[in-house]
């Protein structure tokens, strides 16, 4: 049966008719242009008004929960997995979770440096905050402070960042980049809470393989978090 409410625009059952056609379909991974291949009617079609169509239509059947954007790519989602879906939406991840996490990728995986060496004679230790939140011991007269767009100083003018930092021997560094990251990683961290929340090993067969393909996608958001973050990095200022 038809979703009543796609009832508005026909090109929106036709794209989840597209994406389901494709779902098991390995050799055709259902990104952007992938989806616009498919979709195209004559042959002199402007592609680029079609894929401006087709993001707009994507962003109804993610917030219908029809759908699901995982990457570039955009999964069609079954009975089955549309309930789990909304259920995993129901999950309130605490933003100082968020913060902490962001902060572990930060000074345990890419900036993995607990000394500031100056010369061969001099190595100091530092201090490590991010958003506001300290991060290990907090001891040396020396530090470095790293912003997400989760502070509230993010957004916040250079000359006044600076103001911040003088006479608190504090390195302020404003991480540039793509900001999905913050996105990523809160979708993972609601998968997993999710997931203990469930006895899976007393579900149904079906939902137990869904369930485990959501662990798959922790995964792929977590590596895309860490690449994200080393972007972000690159850029910052």
């Amino acid at each position: 049966a038809e979703n009543p409410k796609l009832k508005d625009d026909p090109f929106n059952v036709d794209l989840l008719k597209v994406l389901f056609m494709i779902k098991y379909v390995k050799e055709v991974p259902a990104n952007i242009d992938n989806i616009a291949t498919l979709m195209v009617t004559h042959i002199d079609e402007d592609k680029l008004e079609l894929k401006e169509k087709i993001k707009s239509s994507l962003k109804k059947l993610i917030s219908e929960t029809l759908i699901q954007k995982n990457g570039e790519e955009y999964d069609f989602l079954t009975d089955d997995e549309q309930d789990i879906n909304r259920e995993i939406k129901t999950m309130m991840v605490e933003e100082e979770a968020v913060k902490k996490e962001l902060a572990e990728y930060i000074f345990q995986d890419l900036v993995n440096m607990k000394r500031y060496n100056y010369s061969k004679w001099y190595s100091f230790p530092f201090n490590q905050t991010m958003d506001e939140v300290h991060y290990g011991n907090q001891t040396s007269s020396i530090g470095i402070n790293i912003l997400s767009p989760l502070s509230e100083h993010y957004h916040e003018s250079d000359q006044e960042l600076m103001m911040q930092s003088h006479g608190t021997n504090e390195v302020i560094i404003k991480l540039g980049g793509n900001e999905a990251y913050i996105e990523e990683l809160e979708a993972a961290l609601q998968i997993e809470k999710y997931r203990v929340s469930r006895n899976i090993a007393q579900l149904p067969e079906n939902i137990q393989n869904i369930l485990n393909n959501k662990q798959a996608e922790v995964r792929d958001r977590r590596r895309r978090v860490y690449s994200f973050l080393e972007d972000a990095l690159k850029d910052s200022k």
